[in-house]
C-alpha cells in the first residue's frame, strides 16, 4: 500500500510540474505578443512611407516619361478604398452594389482622361474639365444604376442609396487627388503632389505626439474620443512646417517643384497657408471618417494594412486635403497663372 501511495504521489507531482511548466511556457510566449501590434504598426507604417516617397520621387523627378506613377497610385487606392467603404456600409446598412461601384469608377476615370486630352491644347479650358467630366459620368451611372434596379429588381432602393453614398465618399473625393497631377506647368503639379503627401503626414504625426503629451479637452468627443484640441493645434503647426519644407524645395528647385510667386516672401506665405489649411482639412477628413465608422459600427475600414486598418484609413485626411489644394491651385493658376 505504501508503495502504491508513493507511486501515486510521484505521478501527481510529475503532473503538477508538467502543468506548471506549460503555463510558464505559454505565458513566456505570450509576452512578446503584447509588443507585436506596435511593432507591426511601425513596420507597416514604414512600408507605407516608402511607397509614398517612391510615388513622389518617380512622379516629380522623371520628367521625360508620362506621369503615370501618381495616376496608378491614385486609381488603385480609390478602387480599394471604395470597396472598403462598401464593406463598412454593408455592416449596418443595406449593402452597396459593388459591381456598379467598380463600373462607375472605370467610366468616371475614362471620362476624366478623355476630357483632359481633348482640351489639353487649351490650358484655360482644360482646368477642371477632367473633374467636371468625372462628375457627369458619375451622375449618368447613377441613372443607370436606378434604371437597372427598376427592371431587374435584384436590389432594393436602399441598396441604390448605399451605392450612391460610396460613390460620393470616397470615390468622388478621390478624383481630386488625380486632378492635382494635371496642373500646368508641371512645377505647380509637383508642388501640389508633395503637399498632399507631406502636409497630412506632418499633421497626423504632430497631432499624435503633441496630443499624447499635453492631452486636454477633446476636439469632438461624440465622434472621436481620442482626438484632443492640443493635438489639433499641434497638427496645424506641423502642417505649416510641412508647407515650409515644400517651400524650401520650391525655392531651391528640388524635386522640380515650381514657385507660386516670383516674390520670395509671397511665395513663402502661399506655402505656409497651404500647409496650415491643408492640416485643418486633414483633421476634418479624419473626423468625417471617424463619424462614418461610428455610424457603420466598425473600428477600421479594412485590414489591408495591419496595425493601421484599411487603405481608406490612411487616405481619409489626404482626400479632403486634396480638395482644398485643388481649389487653391485652381484659383491661383486661373487668376494669377
Amino acid at each position: 500500500m505504501e508503495n502504491k501511495n508513493q507511486n501515486k504521489n510521484t505521478k501527481d507531482l510529475e503532473t503538477e510540474q508538467i502543468v506548471t511548466s506549460t503555463i510558464v511556457e505559454s505565458s513566456n510566449t505570450a509576452l512578446p505578443n503584447k509588443k507585436s501590434p506596435l511593432k507591426t504598426r511601425i513596420i507597416v507604417g514604414s512600408l507605407v512611407a516608402v511607397v509614398y516617397i517612391a510615388v513622389m520621387l518617380l512622379t516629380t523627378l522623371i520628367t521625360n516619361f508620362p506621369r503615370i506613377f501618381f495616376d496608378v497610385f491614385v486609381i488603385s487606392v480609390v478602387i480599394v478604398a471604395s470597396l472598403e467603404m462598401c464593406s463598412a456600409v454593408g455592416k449596418r446598412f443595406s449593402k452597396p452594389i459593388k459591381a456598379m461601384v467598380i463600373a462607375t469608377i472605370i467610366v468616371g476615370f475614362t471620362a476624366f482622361y478623355l476630357t483632359h486630352f481633348l482640351f489639353s491644347y487649351n490650358q484655360n479650358e482644360e482646368r477642371g474639365s477632367g473633374i467636371t467630366a468625372f462628375f457627369f459620368a458619375v451622375a449618368f451611372m447613377l441613372l443607370v444604376i436606378i434604371t437597372v434596379n427598376v427592371f431587374l429588381k435584384n436590389h432594393t432602393m436602399q441598396n441604390v442609396l448605399s451605392t450612391m453614398f460610396v460613390l460620393v465618399y470616397p470615390t468622388m473625393l478621390g478624383v481630386y487627388l488625380l486632378a492635382l497631377n494635371y496642373f500646368e506647368p508641371y512645377g505647380i503639379a509637383n508642388a501640389a503632389i508633395l503637399l498632399v503627401f507631406i502636409v497630412p503626414a506632418f499633421a497626423d504625426t504632430g497631432a499624435f505626439f503633441i496630443g499624447s503629451k499635453f492631452r486636454g479637452p477633446l476636439l469632438a468627443p461624440n465622434i472621436s474620443p481620442k482626438k484632443t484640441i492640443s493635438g489639433a493645434v499641434g497638427g496645424v503647426v506641423c502642417g505649416i512646417a510641412g508647407g515650409a519644407l515644400v517651400f524650401v524645395f520650391s525655392h531651391f528647385g528640388v524635386f522640380n517643384v515650381g514657385i507660386l510667386n516670383e516674390v520670395m516672401g509671397i511665395n513663402l506665405i502661399h506655402f505656409l497657408l497651404l500647409g496650415g489649411f491643408g492640416a485643418i482639412f486633414t483633421i476634418l477628413g479624419d473626423l468625417i471618417a471617424s463619424y462614418v465608422k461610428r455610424q457603420c459600427g466598425v473600428k477600421d475600414f479594412g485590414v489591408f494594412l495591419p496595425g493601421h486598418g484599411g487603405i481608406l484609413d490612411r487616405i481619409d485626411g489626404m482626400m479632403l486635403t486634396a480638395v482644398f489644394l485643388f481649389i487653391y491651385f485652381f484659383v491661383l493658376t486661373f487668376f494669377f497663372g
